[in-house]
Parts: structure tokens; C-alpha cells; sequence
């Protein structure tokens, strides 16, 4: 058995929301009057309700705008039902839902008041309130720079895929709540070779390894893994690692929850079953949800000198991997919150993770 939660329409002028927050996963178990959801109409943020007990799995997707009478998630008794139910039971055989995205009503009030036209959103392919902020923000950039449209005509340009555009929103987000500090220190003498056989790694991919290290030695310095939030710290009592993978012109976080629990072969095994499914775009959302470490590696990339990567939002710290094999030199470089830690914890941190590497 299952029940469907649906958009229900919300005042006499408002016909559709944004939908700005899952606060449920996939799959994850639920009981009625569960807050699931937030989504945000031109006058207010709703909070989307539970409707029974079961397990949820979302119809709707972050940042879609969804109309009066769509479905927003579905709550099955058990796990079993919502794998076995096809598609067409979810979806109104008469009624299709149309695939066409529209403008949101949030965000036409905000480009009404700033003289922005609907033929520009469309042109420009802005529906959501974080899409005409980040416009808006732009033009101003523009405008204190003095670059006018001359200006830019003289360049060939190319479209930036909505992915790329969110993941640089974030980023940028990220860093602009944070105080971002680095430090790095070098292994010298580092065969990748001998260190791939000694722990029989696939395609000398180091990951698993740091996975396996990273997750221990969090427990002793958890300022690492956590956030900063309205002056206080927050601190996450999972160990969720998450790595970075380049798929298709954007920067996706696929996790290995709970990664203090598994072995290496146990890490090596399901990070390569989470990248063949971030490279065949069959990832779910809970499989790059909730990350509270990461690790960046550049390694089997090429011969780096050493990398520095940004943290990402919610998070304290970010581990960069950088081999220069010909130096026989690994780079570690932690990108940390200077308002969650401090210089020294950072380092004592990078020299627990060495002293582990030369065990």
C-alpha cells in the first residue's frame, strides 16, 4: 500500500511552488507529521508534511517547480512496495504531466522588481529564486566594473550547463560563510607502485586507503567534521566521506556513509560501485547526500604538485591528493574553517594521516 503527498494549492494567486529543501532521503524511514520538504511560493516557505508512516521516495527534485496537484514524494508501508511499484501507478494516466519547466512565481516577483523581463528569464533560462539571484548578481558585477555588452561581443562565449551553474552557487556560498585555511605537507620517497601492491589497490587509486585513515582519525580531531552555523560549532557524529568525481562538465560528491565501519576492500569496493554510477548518471540522491569530510584526488589524474580544493557547504574540512610520481612525492593539503580549527590541529591532523601512510 501506498500514499501519495501532493502539492495542494496554497493561496487564491498561487498555482505553483519551488521546491528548496529535501529533508528526507530516499528510502529513509518515516512517520506521519514528519516535516519532508520545504518549498517556497511568491509569500511564503510551506513545509510539507508526512501524510502516514513508511518509507519515502521523492517524485519532485531540488529546485524543481512543481504546480498544484503534483506529486511530491510517495510513502510506501515497507521497502518492498516501492521497489515493485511501477511507474504508472505513481504518475495520473490522464493528466500528463508536462515536461516543459516554467518560471516560478517567487521568482517573477523578484525580476519584476528588478525591471528584469520574462522574455529574459526565458532567454536566459532563469526559473528559480537561486537562478535570478545569481543573474542579478552577475549584472551587478558588471555594472561596478564598468564591462558593458561591447564589450563582451568581442569573445566567443558558451552556455554554462545548469549543473556547472549550481555547483558554483554553491561553492561560492560555502566559501562565503567560512574563513578557508590550507596546509600541506609532503611524503617524501613515495613509490605509488610498492604502496598500490602493498595494499592491493585497482589502477593505483589511493582513495580507500585515505578513506580507511581519514575516518579513524577524525574521532580524534571531530572539529573537522562538522560546521560553522550563527556562531556556534556543529558537529556531525557520523563519519560520512565523500570524493569528488568530474562527470560531465560538473563536480559531484558521491558518500560512503558511515565509512568509519568498513575496511579498505570493503571502501575500495563500493567507491568504485558509487563512480560507475555517477558516470551512468544512475546515482541516487541518497548516495550524494550528507557528505562530512571530503577527499579530492588528483593522483590518477596526473602528476600534480599539490592541490588545494574548496570546502563545500556544510562541511569544515576537504582533503587534497597530489602525487608527482617522477619526485616520488605524495602532496597532502587540508583546506580547513578557521572558525571550526586551527593551524595546529590542521597539521597535527595531516601528520597522524602521514604517520599512518608510513605504517
Amino acid at each position: 500500500m501506498i500514499s501519495k503527498i501532493i502539492y495542494e494549492q496554497q493561496g487564491v494567486s498561487d498555482d505553483e511552488a519551488e521546491v528548496i529543501n529535501l529533508l528526507k532521503n530516499d528510502f529513509d524511514n518515516i512517520q506521519t507529521g514528519d516535516i519532508i520538504a520545504e518549498v517556497e511560493t511568491s509569500k511564503a516557505i510551506i513545509e510539507v508534511e508526512a501524510n502516514s508512516n513508511g518509507y519515502i521516495k521523492f517524485i519532485c527534485s531540488l529546485n524543481e517547480i512543481i504546480k498544484v496537484g503534483d506529486i511530491i514524494a510517495i510513502i510506501g508501508e515497507n521497502l518492498k512496495v516501492l521497489d515493485e511499484l511501477p511507474k504508472s501507478s505513481i504518475e495520473d494516466p490522464v493528466v500528463e504531466k508536462s515536461k516543459e519547466k516554467s518560471i516560478s512565481a517567487k521568482t517573477l516577483k523578484i525580476a519584476k522588481s528588478l525591471n528584469i523581463s520574462e522574455e529574459i528569464l526565458k532567454d536566459h533560462e532563469i526559473f528559480t529564486v537561486n537562478e535570478i539571484k545569481a543573474y542579478a548578481e552577475r549584472k551587478s558585477n558588471e555594472k561596478i566594473l564598468g564591462v558593458d555588452k561591447n564589450f563582451f561581443a568581442k569573445f566567443k562565449s558558451e552556455r554554462t550547463p545548469k549543473n556547472k551553474l549550481s555547483e558554483i552557487d554553491n561553492l561560492r556560498l560555502a566559501q562565503s560563510l567560512t574563513l578557508p585555511c590550507s596546509c600541506s605537507i609532503m611524503l617524501e620517497d613515495f613509490n605509488i607502485d610498492t604502496f598500490s601492491k602493498k595494499h592491493n589497490l585497482y589502477f593505483d587509486n589511493i582513495f580507500p586507503v585515505m578513506a580507511d585513515i581519514c575516518s579513524k582519525e577524525i574521532k580524534k580531531f571531530n572539529n573537522l567534521n562538522g560546521f560553522f552555523h550563527d556562531k556556534k560549532k556543529y558537529l556531525y557524529e557520523d563519519i560520512n566521506i565523500g570524493f569528488t568525481i568530474d562527470n560531465k562538465e560538473y563536480l559531484q560528491v558521491p558518500v560512503i556513509h558511515n565509512c568509519d565501519k568498513y575496511s579498505i576492500e570493503e571502501i575500495q569496493d563500493l567507491y568504485f560501485e558509487l563512480t560507475k554510477s555517477s558516470l551512468t548518471d544512475k546515482i541516487s540522491l541518497t548516495e550524494v547526500s550528507k557528505p562530512t569530510f571530503i577527499i579530492s584526488d588528483l593522483s590518477s589524474v596526473g602528476d600534480c604538485f599539490f592541490h588545494t580544493p574548496l570546502l563545500a557547504p556544510f562541511t569544515s574540512a576537504i582533503l587534497g591528493l597530489a602525487i608527482d610520481k617522477l619526485a616520488c612525492r605524495l602532496v597532502l593539503t587540508l583546506t580547513y574553517d578557521h572558525q571550526m580549527s586551527s593551524g595546529k590541529e590542521a597539521l597535527l591532523f595531516l601528520e597522524a594521516v602521514r604517520s599512518k601512510l608510513y605504517d
